[in-house]
């Protein structure tokens, strides 16, 4: 509690991991909190193979776009963006982001360390192999960027898939 952010603005909280335990994860996605050794495993895999498609709201309804930071006004020294351990290099969140696939084949999501660069940049971490990596590969030799949003908020069972391993074909929203 009365965390300052980067421009040094006191009053921010930070709250980290809130589904950082099993029982806790078993009951966002509805089970009891006594169901988290196999009962969370095999719903979860029960899940990844009974996707849904995602329902797609179109943006003028879209809650997430009640508050929309872009361009110049976007300023990463206003969020609480913390040092973790003596020694980070910058302070860095760890957050769901999502990336659209080459080819226009979907989505990857993934659970990625991103460091405060600037007030306006980021970095992230991608290891070697992974679709995120994939991804960013294949537009650095086409020449194009990566966009990609790092999403904060979101309901526990969206970062469960995010952690998930999907097939590369996958629409990993759904």
């Amino acid at each position: 509690e009365n965390v300052r952010n980067l421009a040094g603005e006191p009053g921010n909280r930070v709250l980290g991991w809130v589904q950082g335990s099993r029982p806790r994860m078993s009951v966002a996605i509805g089970l009891s909190p006594d169901e988290w050794r196999n009962e969370l495993t095999f719903e979860l895999s029960r899940r990844l193979s009974s996707r849904i498609d995602p329902v797609v709201i179109p943006k003028s309804e879209a809650p997430v776009k009640g508050w929309v930071v872009a361009g110049p006004d976007a300023d990463l020294d206003h969020l609480p963006i913390i040092y973790h351990h003596d020694g980070d290099g910058n302070p860095y969140f760890t957050m769901p982001i999502a990336m659209k696939k080459p080819g226009n084949t979907g989505y990857n999501l993934a659970y990625l360390r991103s460091m405060y660069k600037d007030k306006q940049e980021a970095r992230i971490h991608m290891s070697t192999g992974m679709h995120s990596w994939s991804i960013w590969n294949a537009n650095k030799e086409q020449g194009k960027p990566t966009p990609m949003i790092i999403i904060h908020g979101h309901h526990p069972a969206f970062s469960l898939g995010a952690i998930a391993t999907a097939p590369w074909g996958w629409n990993e929203y759904a």
